[in-house]
């Protein structure tokens, strides 16, 4: 038996008893930052930081939400500060979904796309040998027993 399988048997979890499991404006911002992450769109969110004993409102990408240690958390990029931020959820006072897409998702996607074309069409199967044999033999400044290298003057 695999040592992941028999976890459940040794540990076991329970809720935090401070956490509100049931309130509906946790569970509403819960489902905002579900959708926020499965469509990629970008939203603005009112936390309170503990550690700065203030609230903020941040622009966010939003990516993943985990649980850890008996709580929901929200994993961001938050552009002001150009890293990922972890936001507990219990703390999260709103969360506004916003029309744009993560901007920096859709601009790589397309750099993707363009990259896979590109890869494409240097398959050898479908590149014309004459002309990759002559931008080659032109890159590395080889010619031909054969062949006359006219230099013409620059422009």
């Amino acid at each position: 038996m695999q040592f992941v399988d028999q976890l459940p048997r040794v540990i076991a979890t329970k809720a935090d008893p401070m956490r509100r499991q049931d309130d509906p404006k946790q569970q509403a911002i819960v489902a905002r930052a579900l959708e926020a992450t499965v469509h990629q769109r970008q939203a603005t969110l009112t936390y309170y930081s503990k550690s700065s004993d203030r609230t903020k409102t941040y622009l966010i990408h939003p990516y993943r939400l985990a649980y850890a240690q008996a709580g929901l958390y929200l994993l961001a990029y938050v552009p002001e500060y150009g890293q990922v931020r972890t936001f507990a959820i219990e703390r999260i006072e709103d969360l506004s979904l916003l029309e744009q897409r993560q901007h920096r998702i859709v601009t790589l996607k397309a750099e993707r796309d363009e990259l896979k074309n590109s890869v494409a069409l240097l398959d050898p199967d479908h590149v014309d040998p004459d002309l990759s044999t002559e931008l080659v033999r032109e890159n590395l400044n080889v010619a031909h027993e054969d062949e006359y290298i006219l230099e013409l003057p620059q422009r």
